[in-house]
């Protein structure tokens, strides 16, 4: 069932094919449409296309393309070897008509890994050439401090913490002697009279009247 052939057009980007292909690979070529697609079915034998069409050259020949390939073999990932890779040319113009990638499993059970990058090889190389070493610079050991023991505080007399009695003491105040009652008009009037009389002196005589005298 797999191995009949059927004529059918496989598609590339500057063009397609027409050829006999098992129905294997057209279910490689199949991406979900109605149409087939050349880039997974991979390198034809020539003797199965029929013809081929160029979008350059705008024109389709009774004959296969010129097939170019190459087998790096090389892994682009994980369980992953690219081990073939190549494209349909038209053999008028040199221009693509697809191109196309195999690749294999070394361990068909396991899965594919992540991508290997292209400078990975010369990294790994870098790896394993021991790095020289290096001798560990022992830190310098911090001078000792002498500790400074705090002052310690002066000693206060109790006499000098108690506030002298004599500066606490209020100072007196003077004693200011009460000023006597003045005495009344009448008391005065009665002092007044009972004081004893004293004579009036009688005024000396102008020199006149002593000379006349």
């Amino acid at each position: 069932m797999y191995t009949e052939l059927r004529l059918k057009k496989l598609r590339g980007s500057g063009g397609y094919i027409m050829a006999r292909v098992t129905e294997a690979q057209q279910l490689r070529g199949n991406l979900g449409g109605p149409e087939l697609f050349l880039a997974p079915v991979g390198r034809l034998p020539t003797d199965k296309i029929t013809r081929f069409y160029c979008n350059t050259c705008d024109a389709e020949y009774v004959r296969p393309p010129k097939i170019e390939y190459e087998n790096p073999n090389e892994m682009v990932a994980d369980n992953l070897m690219l081990v073939e890779k190549g494209q349909y040319a038209c053999d008028v113009c040199k221009s693509t008509i697809a191109e196309y990638r195999e690749f294999e499993k070394p361990d068909v059970a396991a899965e594919a890994g992540a991508a290997v990058r292209a400078d990975t090889e010369v990294k790994s190389e870098e790896a394993e050439a021991p790095a020289p070493e290096v001798p560990a610079v022992e830190p310098e050991a911090a001078p000792e401090v002498p500790a400074v023991e705090p002052e310690a505080a002066p000693e206060v007399s109790e006499e000098a913490e108690a506030p002298s009695e004599v500066a606490e003491a209020e100072p007196a105040e003077p004693e200011v002697p009460a000023e006597e009652p003045e005495a009344a008009p009448e008391e005065a009037e009665a002092e007044a009279e009972a004081s004893p009389e004293v004579p009036a002196e009688e005024p000396e005589a102008a020199p006149e009247e002593a000379e006349a005298e």
